[in-house]
């Protein structure tokens, strides 16, 4: 079997499509799958153009082809989901099977594999690297993007007062947002102060193109906590972190989410806010010959569309 598999260059910053020969002998926890539809993230963009990995991608839906000897609750045909895998931009894949959920035929592909992971992303920094509850002024930024507004949504759920930044001119749903505040103005600190009525924000999440660092600490409380899931924010001086006692911290979704049970528990959680509150987001489908169109939609980081890429 024969599979398509899109490998990075970093000096010229797009894609090469090669062909491989899928090993069909599976370790005994494994599980190949053809993806049907992979999310294009902004972590992928931070891998590829600043750590310089080849293989990227991080979460897809797929179809079950084979199972290991050890896989007894999926069958052939089945449709599964995974997000903390790496190097999903691939036809087929394989995958341990603790690493992946089942997927009810009423969520769709693109769901799957883009809404669900930024909703457990969302889980993570919202509820594990920062306990987000009632009282809590956070701060996100480019909250006119799909994961940003994961974020947001996640932070209004659990009771969060939520200040959303962007430099685009586009409508932010309240169900995501409390105010929103351009990126651009100089008075960004002045605006997010009144609107926390001079407490500031207990909490930062920064975007692909965070506010600068000094803005970021005026608008923190004193002992905030700045979380950047997207290992962005590269140079930090302690001046700043230090006058405020600020926290930093870089969680990954791997690092947090690889206890099976703890995923388990964060999908269905997901999956039961998803019901109660949909998280409305718009899709930009490509083949995976665009796949380099796909990402650099994603890397300009001004679309509000969820970035995929089918078979």
């Amino acid at each position: 079997m024969l599979s398509k598999i899109a490998i990075f260059n970093s000096d010229e910053g797009t894609f090469s499509i090669k062909t491989e020969t899928v090993n069909e002998n599976l370790e005994p926890n494994q599980v190949l799958l053809k993806n049907l539809s992979i999310a294009v993230n902004e972590i992928d963009v931070v891998d590829g153009k600043v750590r310089k990995l080849k293989n990227l991608g991080c979460s897809a839906c797929g179809e079950v082809m084979k199972v290991g000897t050890n896989v007894t609750w999926l069958n052939r045909g089945d449709r599964v989901a995974y997000f903390t895998e790496t190097g999903s931009y691939s036809e087929y894949k394989a995958v341990d099977h603790r690493k992946l959920v089942k997927i009810p035929s009423n969520i769709s592909s693109n769901t799957s594999a883009a809404v669900l992971y930024r909703g457990c992303l969302a889980h993570m920094i919202a509820v594990r690297a920062f306990i987000i509850r009632g009282g809590i002024n956070a701060l996100i930024d480019n909250i006119h993007t799909a994961t940003s507004s994961a974020i947001g949504w996640m932070a209004k759920k659990r009771g969060a007062f939520v200040v959303g930044v962007t430099s685009e001119e586009t409508e932010i749903s309240p169900n995501v947002c409390d105010v929103v505040i351009k990126s651009t103005g100089d008075a960004v600190v002045k605006e997010i102060l009144s609107a926390t009525k001079n407490v500031g924000c207990h909490v930062y999440y920064p975007g692909l193109s965070p506010m600068p660092i000094d803005k970021v600490g005026e608008a923190l409380t004193v002992s905030g906590v700045i979380v950047d899931y997207l290992n962005v924010m590269q140079s930090v001086p302690t001046e700043i972190i230090a006058a405020k006692s600020l926290f930093f911290t870089i969680p990954s979704l791997i690092d947090y989410k690889n206890i099976r049970s703890e995923l388990i528990l964060t999908v269905d959680e997901v999956f039961a806010m998803l019901s109660q509150t949909p998280l409305d987001i718009e899709f930009a489908e490509y083949s995976f010959e665009k796949i380099n169109d796909a990402f650099a939609v994603t890397a300009s980081n001004k679309s509000r569309q969820a970035v995929v890429v089918k078979f």
